[in-house]
């Protein structure tokens, strides 16, 4: 049973530390943060040309990050 539902694998993901406690995930060319308390997306970034490999939430939860390796 999956309880957040992506299209893919899910090639990363990452828990604010503060509350409200969410989670990033990141699968193909999508970046989805998660609500833990219902398990339900609240937002979705989906405009990246390239897969996204990484999520990473700062410190102090105010700042998300999210990375793509660009081939030269």
């Amino acid at each position: 049973m999956a309880i957040f539902q992506e299209p893919g694998n899910m090639t990363s993901t990452s828990f604010s530390p503060v509350e409200p406690y969410y989670v990033a995930s990141t699968s193909s060319v999508r970046l989805s943060v998660f609500d833990t308390l219902i398990c339900e997306p609240i937002s979705v970034y989906s405009r990246f040309k390239e897969a996204v490999f990484g999520a990473m939430f700062r410190n102090d939860g105010k700042l998300l990050v999210g990375a793509v390796r660009l081939e030269p």
